[in-house]
């Protein structure tokens, strides 16, 4: 009896000593447990703040970009706009060079159709002044043979009126002018006739007055 409360004594004692292993064992895996979680939870925060710290400057930078995209685009519309504004006045001034150049050119036509109209006008006065003189030459010439038949033609006239009773009214300078008298006919006719006629036919009508 004694023996077998010995050999309980003794396992109790063996399975207190192992409980305390146990114990201490769990304790030591606990304290590293614990201190690894402490890390853990360490290195998670240092990590939560490193991700904050990165959005924090990925949201700053995305900001600076954003400003930065901003300030180009506006850049970039004013020098369009810019380059729109100059594009169309050296359009403007492309079309007022081009309005220029055709008003040069059809002057400049004009001119040289004016210089060879004058050239023509000038031409053709030296051939109407050529011809005007060819006719006044002819005129002359008619004029003298008038004036040297006007005496020849008064005095045969006046014959006439002495065989005719023709008297003759000078005052008219285009035509042959008079009257006729023939007392024993009891006839007294005015006549005029043209200058120019011929000599035959302006006798013919003289006769043809005189014969009634």
């Amino acid at each position: 009896m004694t023996a077998v409360i010995i050999t309980q004594s003794q396992r109790s004692i063996d399975e207190a000593k192992a409980w305390d292993d146990v114990s201490s064992m769990m304790s030591q895996l606990v304290s590293s447990s614990t201190a690894k979680v402490d890390t853990l939870k360490r290195e998670f925060r240092h990590g939560s703040d490193l991700i904050d710290g990165f959005g924090k400057e990925k949201e700053s930078l995305h900001k600076e970009a954003e400003e930065i995209t901003s300030s180009i685009n506006a850049k970039i519309e004013h020098e369009t706009n810019a380059l729109q504004h100059e594009s169309e006045e050296l359009a403007d001034q492309i079309r007022a060079v081009q309005a220029l150049e055709e008003d040069v050119e059809r002057e400049t036509k004009l001119a040289a159709e004016i210089v060879e109209k004058r050239r023509e006008v000038e031409q053709n006065i030296l051939t109407y002044k050529a011809e005007a003189a060819e006719e006044v030459g002819a005129i002359d010439e008619i004029e003298m043979r008038r004036a040297k038949q006007i005496p020849r033609i008064r005095r045969e006239f006046s014959m006439y009126a002495q065989m005719t009773n023709i008297k003759w009214d000078y005052s008219h300078v285009d035509a042959l002018a008079g009257e006729v008298s023939l007392p024993h006919k009891f006839i007294h006719r005015r006549f005029s006739i043209e200058k120019d006629l011929p000599e035959f036919e302006i006798a013919e009508q003289i006769w043809s007055i005189i014969e009634g």
